[in-house]
């Protein structure tokens, strides 16, 4: 198995300041992770930092390497929609007991 590269979308210190400055769980672990991994920290010693996978480690870098600082965002907040049909929300009125 060959060693994770992590391309270089951000440097270093931009990845620290990323980590430090993100006001999410889930995004500053992944912001800490990838700057970790640029100051050249092994797979085995950023599962011990972040308590991730290696399997996750490796799609977060994988992700990374091909989408950018993009990769980072959580897009689990994407998801708040609204699925119910708009004329069922509109025509909606309460019976009257």
């Amino acid at each position: 198995m060959r060693a994770a590269q992590l391309a270089t979308h951000c440097t270093t210190d931009e990845l620290e300041q990323a980590y430090r400055a993100a006001t999410r769980p889930v995004e500053r672990s992944r912001w800490q992770l990838l700057w970790l991994k640029s100051k050249g920290k092994t797979i085995p010693e950023l599962m011990d930092a972040t308590g991730y996978s290696r399997t996750t480690i490796s799609v977060l870098i994988s992700q990374y390497n091909k989408h950018g600082p993009e990769a980072v965002r959580d897009k689990r907040q994407d998801n708040r929609v609204d699925t119910r049909p708009t004329d069922a929300v509109v025509s909606y009125r309460p019976q009257s007991r």
